[in-house]
């Protein structure tokens, strides 16, 4: 059986998500990209983007509504 080898290589870099407060989200109403992060920096909440909905319909992830209104 012949091995086939990767190379490797490290690169150094940053990732940062789009962010900003709630309320400038709210007026601003993006339709954020696929797979896109929108994260609220004075919540802690954040929304995935679908390409087609505008940010104030979104649902936020990773919670249920009663959660996110307590």
């Amino acid at each position: 059986m012949e091995e086939t080898l990767m190379a490797t290589k490290t690169i150094k870099t940053k990732f940062q998500m789009r962010n900003d407060t709630a309320a400038k989200w709210a007026a601003a109403n993006p339709v954020l990209l696929i797979g896109e992060i929108g994260f609220e920096n004075d919540t802690n909440k954040f929304k995935f983007g679908d390409g087609a909905t505008a940010w104030k319909d979104l649902l936020y992830a990773g919670t249920d509504a009663e959660e996110i209104q307590a």
